[in-house]
């Protein structure tokens, strides 16, 4: 499970955390792309993977673009759940689910 905390406020923050809690590969690249790719390749693993991220915080609070393409890559990952071996299930918090949509 990814857990993203209360205060991740940058989105090389943001993309970190996945990388470490998924274990990405060094050379996996620091954007939205790349992100992205990660995720639906579960990083590059062969197994079959549940992938289930927490947010205990809204993350990047004040930068509403960022915030915007966060969302919309979580929304495109859950409406293909279960493609290629993959699922995913994103929560949130209920007071921060109006932000994050």
């Amino acid at each position: 499970m990814v857990r993203i905390s209360p205060g991740v406020e940058t989105k090389e923050q943001l993309l970190r955390i996945y990388a470490r809690e998924l274990e990405f590969p060094k050379w996996a690249g620091a954007n939205w792309d790349a992100f992205e790719e990660m995720l639906r390749t579960a990083g590059g693993k062969s197994e079959p993977q549940k992938i289930r991220i927490w947010h205990a915080g809204c993350p990047l609070i004040g930068k509403p673009e960022e915030l915007a393409t966060y969302c919309q890559i979580l929304r495109d990952l859950v409406a293909d759940s279960g493609r290629d071996g993959i699922s995913y299930e994103v929560l949130f918090r209920k007071s921060d689910r109006e932000t994050m949509s």
